[in-house]
């Protein structure tokens, strides 16, 4: 679930979506209307052995799934007024709504619970309203802190309290006891750091302000796009011109529907981990974050204030993955990291992960800047009151 920002104070929304379904779901759907327009329009140039009522069939199928998968929607409303809450499933726009009381719940729980596949094991992080007869899933996600900000998010906003029991044993966190960082941080002692001679990131002073900026990873990766994009294209061209037999229409829409879709797949995560250049600019209060590459650009910006708090990750399970996929891609030999360590940031209303693909000691820079500049504020802030 993400936070959707809301025009009245009153109200807090949380929405479930995701890109690459919603990329799936719409190649799916037009794979299935190509499919019924061969069988509307074409039906005379099949022989009278082609099994044209499956491919009918196939087609309505692929439109049908294609629109729930692209299209669903779910979501979660919060109304402080009322102390209710609704949660509603759709297509793009709520349908089905379901109300709930928030005097029958006195706790938002965090648990940790690990789920079997075929031959692994998953971590997965639940959240729920709990109370005394009462039990509500809210939503279920692999990262910890993404749930852990939705769930300080409903506790200031409901004034729950927080039943963290994700390290063995419950901890109770009162609405209350929740400070913001700059608080936390204070009359502690920062990170001391140095940012190495060959870091990739880059940064300047102009105007009180810090510029920093993070080039995306494009070197080293372009031969392997241009591989798998040659490779997808072939075998889309040759169906199109019927060197396959083009005698069975529900493998050729199967088949370019995995095309498209995978194209499409690997097009949006290309541009996400290694086309996406990030750029800061951290003010006296303040801290902008630009995240732009060829298919959107989206900005954040974080008061000082209101940050809540910043991490800096470092999961080793997730680093050795990293490290045996830039081996197999061959990505070491360009000096090139895929994303292991990085910095999370969350406010009560966002979050952001900075510095995927630098080095540690890159971000443990970048972290101490960030951390220096909070604490700043926060004493200027002291100063004038």
């Amino acid at each position: 679930m993400k936070p959707i920002s809301s025009s009245d104070p009153n109200i807090l929304i949380f929405r479930t979506e995701s890109t690459i379904l919603t990329l799936v779901g719409i190649s799916m759907a037009c794979i299935g209307i190509f499919a019924l327009k061969e069988c509307l329009w074409n039906s005379q140039s099949f022989d009278n052995q082609y099994p044209l009522p499956m491919a009918f069939f196939l087609g309505i199928f692929l439109v049908v799934v294609g629109i729930l998968v692209g299209l669903e929607r779910k979501g979660v409303e919060f109304y402080r007024e009322e102390k209710a809450m609704v949660k509603w499933w759709g297509l793009y726009k709520p349908f089905f709504r379901k109300h709930h009381s928030l005097m029958d719940y006195d706790g938002v729980a965090l648990s940790k619970e690990i789920g079997k596949g075929k031959n692994s094991e998953y971590i997965l992080f639940v959240l729920k309203l709990v109370g005394v007869e009462k039990e509500l899933v809210l939503g279920e996600s692999y990262h910890y802190f993404e749930q852990k900000i939705i769930a300080k998010s409903i506790s200031h906003f409901t004034s729950l309290k927080i039943l963290d029991s994700t390290r063995g044993e419950t901890r109770i966190i009162e609405p209350a006891d929740e400070k913001c960082l700059a608080k936390r941080l204070k009359g502690k002692a920062t990170r001391s750091a140095k940012l190495p001679s060959s870091a990739r990131l880059q940064y300047k002073l102009e105007d009180k302000n810090i510029y920093l900026e993070i080039p995306s990873l494009w070197k080293g990766t372009g031969l392997f796009l241009a591989c798998l994009i040659a490779g997808i294209w072939l075998a889309f061209f040759l169906m199109h011109w019927k060197i396959f037999p083009y005698i069975w229409l529900i493998i050729v829409s199967l088949m370019t529907f995995i095309c498209i879709s995978t194209l499409g797949i690997f097009i949006v995560l290309y541009f996400s981990l290694f086309g996406t250049e990030i750029k800061i600019m951290i003010a006296r209060d303040k801290m902008s974050v630009l995240e732009k590459n060829a298919l959107w650009s989206r900005k954040k910006d974080f008061l000082f204030s209101e940050i809540e708090d910043m991490q800096l990750l470092s999961e080793p399970i997730e680093w050795e993955i990293s490290d045996k996929m830039n081996q197999f891609l061959g990505l070491d030999r360009f000096g090139i990291h895929l994303p292991g360590h990085c910095i999370m940031l969350c406010s009560n209303i966002a979050e952001i992960y900075l510095g995927r693909g630098l080095c540690i000691q890159e971000l443990e820079w970048l972290y101490m800047v960030i951390e220096s500049s909070i604490l700043d504020a926060h004493c200027a802030n002291q100063m004038e009151i």
